[in-house]
């Protein structure tokens, strides 16, 4: 990092995030290669779909290194406020605005991939969207199942692990499906362990952004499938009505929240 911190710890974070930055903009740049220049210019769902998620990677790495340049720097917090709290109320601080970020970091990746994805579907094989439109983790499946057979579990396990935690968000951070069952998730050689009625508590920010990584290679993957790019024209209304400085609360499109499916993914 180029920054002065004033707390290794908030270094190390933004450094994670960084990395899963470029991974996402690697992704985002080979999507593109796939677009010609006038898609690009008509925000089309295929290519704005990790340019949002590249937006809120970068909203996170901003916020700590505020952390660590200035939440955690004494002599900002007497230049800003007139006199610095003690080291317990700095660290609670730190911990509320960290968590914040996280929070905001879960919901607002998940909710531009799962726009994106849905619009694609949609225009891809819309009697397919109608029967599938209330999971999304059907969606998912189906386009992995389409385009990437051979990997199936792996991507499969990502988009579970993903929605799931999620899922837990809406809960106050306590995994609450409508079965009461727990649900156990096999990813990257590990098993997680979601209870029900528990809080979730493996969520740190190193699996969620290797989560965030792999679920971008896996929307690299679909808009860049041969029968995805000669689709025509899909406009993302969210990019576009920013574009237009539009957008408003009613003329958002809402989409049905799946919080209540689970899955059983485990080991080969």
């Amino acid at each position: 990092m180029r920054y002065e911190f004033h707390d290794s710890s908030a270094l190390q974070l933004a450094e994670l995030i960084q990395g899963a930055l470029v991974s996402v903009q690697q992704d985002s740049a080979r999507v593109l290669e796939f677009y010609s220049e006038e898609t690009k210019a008509t925000v089309d769902a295929r290519t704005t779909s990790l340019s949002k998620v590249e937006s809120v990677l970068h909203a996170c790495l901003l916020g700590m290194i505020f952390v660590g340049q200035h939440l955690t720097d004494r002599e900002w917090w007497v230049r800003s406020m007139g006199t610095a709290p003690d080291d317990d109320h700095i660290e609670a601080y730190v911990s509320r605005y960290t968590e914040f970020t996280k929070i905001g970091l879960i919901q607002a990746t998940f909710s531009s991939i799962e726009s994106s994805i849905r619009l694609v579907l949609r225009n891809l094989a819309p009697d397919t969207y109608k029967r599938l439109r209330v999971d999304f983790r059907h969606i998912c499946y189906y386009l992995i199942d389409e385009f990437m057979r051979d990997e199936r579990q792996h991507y499969r396990a990502v988009t579970d692990i993903m929605r799931l935690i999620r899922n837990t968000v809406h809960n106050n951070g306590v995994f609450s499906p409508k079965s009461g069952r727990d649900v156990r998730i096999w990813y990257r050689d590990q098993i997680y362990a979601f209870e029900a009625e528990k809080v979730v508590n493996f969520a740190d920010w190193e699996l969620l952004l290797q989560i965030i990584a792999d679920f971008s290679e896996f929307i690299s993957r679909v808009m860049t499938q041969p029968i995805i790019t000669e689709l025509e024209h899909i406009e993302d209304p969210m990019i576009s009505q920013l574009a237009d400085g539009d957008l408003s609360e009613d003329s958002t499109e809402a989409t049905p929240e799946d919080q209540t499916e689970e899955t059983t993914e485990g080991p080969l």
